[in-house]
């Protein structure tokens, strides 16, 4: 017994197989995969359907693959539309055909050539009006009903025969295929292989990985973009774009959390709850930052360029809200936080990418570190970037609080209140998501050669994950929104009050002005949140890693708040500034 290599067949692998090269036209969206239904046609029988699965990866555009059947037509199957691709009126063996699929010769149901009246009749009576399609249309090439398929040829006849649409692909019962994916065999009567076809919102060799859920994991959206064993010069530009804004993220990132850090660790920034809230908020950006760094930067230095920058700017942030004139009430230590927080979160981030980048590239075999990262890294992420939203809400709720109370706003009350949030926000967080790593395991899929770090919920814990994202998103979102509104309508109507003979608008103008520093940071975050809000649960899922950049755009977009700390609390407002100042001449003191 011989046993042929791919391209030959025969007891003594003396045939060669046929060749086929399937190409697509521009208009049309290249699929992850495809499938090919070989008819053969037999004056004895009736005629022989034979189907196969051949996988497209995102970079392809021309599918090319080996078939020893033999056939007169074939037709291509893609999202839920045929094709006619090739057909001869004689079979040859070993041939190599190119063919185009291109949009005239999709296959058009009868629902989209005849009326309701026609189609709902019974097959015998309707199947004798099938060549008049034909007759009326010059380029249509074939149509199908619920049995058949038609096809037209050069003298407007239809001629039809038995097809089943709803076969099952099971492998003759083999079917090792997960989450509702069809099985294919290379060859109907002796397989060497199987190849899965998977259900939209699923991937994987064995339909074993899902891109359903409110968000979606840096490895899902360009995990397979990543080339095993490769440079990365050599790389795709996605992965390139995806170190970039790494590096970005992270130098502006850090930058924010370190200057507000300076700014909301002084005592005069926390004398009420904003200064500590953004307090945290800084340190809690830091630390973010470092593990999205690190996660980059495993696979290379350039990474590093976004930490530093995430660090330069939380270190600014922790410099100005570090000063006691920046804490004297609670939102100066919620924003001092908030820069802590920050410089963390970027670092986190960065360290993500780099171990995805090495990981997927082969860099990393250790099993057991890779293990650590993967329970770890994200589950972090999310904390920290959850913390920082609430944060940031926490603080417009102060703001609104201490225009509503005046004179009556007790500060070392704001104080005490916002360390207690903090501990508890932080504790809640942490309480909410500690189901993502248990839930977290490494898979490896030796068709791809790669190791994935993956999640798997059940239906139940899908829709709590589900809901849970929402929370956390829509109560902060709405928050910033409610708050801004009060900022804005509460000051103009005390002003209106007062100056009863002053026009409203020309008051709300006055008020806008006066309290920009409040409005632009509560304004700019709800406009932040609007588009990561569509993404995140417009789409159900990224059907295809062909076309990811929706999702890497609203995956970047979550960090851009713990990017703007400094930017939108300490920038705009006199009194952080010069706190920031402060902290920077005791820092670096100079003299005069």
């Amino acid at each position: 017994m011989c046993i042929c290599s791919e391209e030959y067949f025969g007891n003594h692998c003396e045939h060669r197989q046929t060749r086929i090269d399937i190409s697509f036209h521009s208009k049309l969206i290249i699929p992850p995969s495809l499938i090919v239904h070989f008819i053969t046609i037999s004056n004895e029988t009736y005629p022989i359907r034979s189907s196969t699965k051949k996988k497209i990866s995102w970079d392809q555009h021309v599918l090319t693959f080996n078939t020893s059947i033999r056939f007169h037509i074939a037709f291509a199957e893609m999202f839920n539309s045929y094709y006619l691709s090739i057909l001869r009126e004689q079979i040859i063996v070993s041939a190599i055909i190119s063919t185009q699929i291109i949009p005239s010769h999709r296959c058009l149901s009868i629902h989209e050539l005849f009326n309701k009246t026609l189609v709902n009749r019974h097959l015998l009576r309707r199947i004798k009006y099938y060549h008049i399609p034909r007759q009326a249309r010059f380029d249509l090439v074939c149509f199908y009903d619920d049995v058949h398929f038609c096809l037209c040829d050069l003298f407007r006849r239809t001629n039809c025969f038995e097809f089943d649409h709803n076969m099952t692909y099971d492998c003759r019962g083999y079917n090792a295929c997960e989450n509702g994916g069809q099985c294919f065999m290379d060859d109907p009567k002796c397989p060497t292989s199987t190849a899965c076809v998977c259900q939209d919102c699923y991937y994987g060799s064995r339909c074993q990985f899902s891109t359903k859920g409110s968000t979606l994991s840096l490895d899902t959206i360009v995990g397979y973009q990543i080339r095993p064993n490769i440079d990365i010069n050599r790389q795709p530009f996605i992965v390139k774009v995806v170190l970039i804004l790494t590096m970005i993220i992270f130098i502006l990132g850090i930058i924010s959390s370190l200057l507000s850090s300076l700014t909301f660790q002084r005592e005069n920034s926390q004398t009420v709850g904003c200064g500590i809230y953004l307090y945290t908020s800084s340190i809690t950006s830091i630390i973010m930052f470092c593990i999205f760094t690190v996660k980059v930067c495993l696979l290379l230095m350039s990474t590093m360029i976004i930490f530093i920058l995430g660090i330069i700017s939380s270190l600014l942030s922790c410099l100005t809200f570090q000063r006691e004139n920046s804490q004297t009430v609670g939102c100066g230590i919620y924003l001092y936080t908030s820069s802590i927080t920050s410089i963390i979160m970027f670092c986190i981030f960065t360290v993500k990418v780099c171990l995805l980048l090495m990981s997927q590239l082969g860099s990393i075999k250790n099993h057991v570190f890779m293990y650590i990262q993967c329970i770890s890294i994200d589950f972090l992420l999310q904390i920290l970037l959850s913390t920082n939203d609430w944060l940031c809400a926490w603080v417009a709720v102060e703001r609104a609080v201490s225009i509503f109370q005046g004179v009556r706003f007790n500060k070392t009350k704001s104080k005490q209140i916002a360390r207690w949030i903090i501990c508890i926000t932080l504790l809640f967080n942490i309480i909410t998501y500690i189901h993502d790593p248990i839930h977290r395991y490494l898979v490896d899929d030796v068709d791809e050669q790669r190791t994935w770090c993956i999640t798997k919920f059940s239906v139940s814990f899908q829709l709590y994950d589900w809901l849970l994202h929402l929370f956390h998103f829509s109560i902060p979102f709405s928050i910033n929104c409610i708050s801004t509104l009060i900022i804005i309508i509460f000051v103009t109507r005390i002003r209106s009050t007062i100056h009863q003979k002053q026009i409203y608008r020309k008051i709300l103008r006055e008020q806008i002005h006066q309290h920009k520093h409040l409005l632009i940071s509560s304004s700019v975050l709800v406009l932040i949140a609007v588009p990561r809000l569509i993404i995140s649960f417009l789409f159900e899922c990224m059907k295809t890693a062909r076309n990811p950049w929706l999702y890497l755009v609203g995956y970047f977009i979550a960090f851009i708040p713990s990017m703007l700390t400094f930017f939108l609390f300490v920038l705009p407002s006199k009194v952080y500034k010069e706190e920031l100042i402060k902290s920077i001449q005791h820092v670096w003191p100079y003299e005069t």
